[in-house]
């Protein structure tokens, strides 16, 4: 929920020129996995509250920047190549799921899988325009969010959660370090210009 708090308002600015793949893929991946595990009984409260953040956060930032694109008339050009490909793959993770729903796991693997090409989407943008283009203070609360996650799932030894918290933190820092990298690349004004970013946003000075 931290992210998106970050995060918005940087898109609202035009800031950031997030991969819209990304953020429609991941959304529709968050939104699968709450109306799927929250059918599975016994689930605790702190379980239910997370998923539904989770998910919310995630829709809420997907509708800023469609809303973003569609208004700057950059919506059908915000789609090059690789964003198309990755909209392909999930097209078809999705009528997979559709056909095989009802067996064990498909819901679960579906999930990882698309997420997994949600962070392909920003990453590819970033290696193939060799720029920081996105927020590095929003996929870091996305990493730190990822790390912590882990101790549940270590703590309950719980296979998914395991396999679940992997994925996530391999991704977020790949895609941290990406940015890092390439921030640093081109004079590392990337944090500075974030900050000064919320601060006007927010009208703390």
């Amino acid at each position: 929920m931290g992210a998106m708090g970050w995060y918005c308002p940087l898109i609202l600015r035009r800031r950031v020129n997030p991969a819209p793949a990304t953020w429609i893929i991941g959304t529709l991946a968050m939104n699968l996995a709450m109306i799927s595990y929250h059918a599975i009984p016994g689930r605790t409260l702190i379980e239910n509250v997370t998923l539904y953040a989770a998910a919310f956060e995630i829709t809420i930032v997907l509708g800023v920047l469609a809303m973003v694109l569609w208004r700057s008339g950059e919506f059908k050009v915000a789609f090059d190549w690789m964003q198309k490909s990755c909209l392909v793959v999930m097209m078809v993770a999705v009528v997979y799921w559709a056909f095989n729903k009802e067996q064990s796991n498909v819901t679960f693997w579906t999930t990882q899988t698309l997420l997994v090409v949600a962070y392909i989407a920003t990453i590819a943008k970033a290696i193939q325009q060799r720029t920081a283009f996105d927020s590095i203070g929003n996929w870091s609360f996305i990493f730190a969010g990822s790390v912590i996650g882990t101790i549940p799932a270590v703590m309950m030894a719980s296979p998914y959660g395991i396999a679940n918290s992997i994925r996530a933190v391999v991704a977020s820092g790949i895609t941290v370090f990406v940015l890092v990298y390439f921030d640093k690349r081109n004079g590392g004004s990337r944090w500075k210009d974030e900050l000064e970013t919320l601060a006007s946003f927010y009208r703390i000075r």
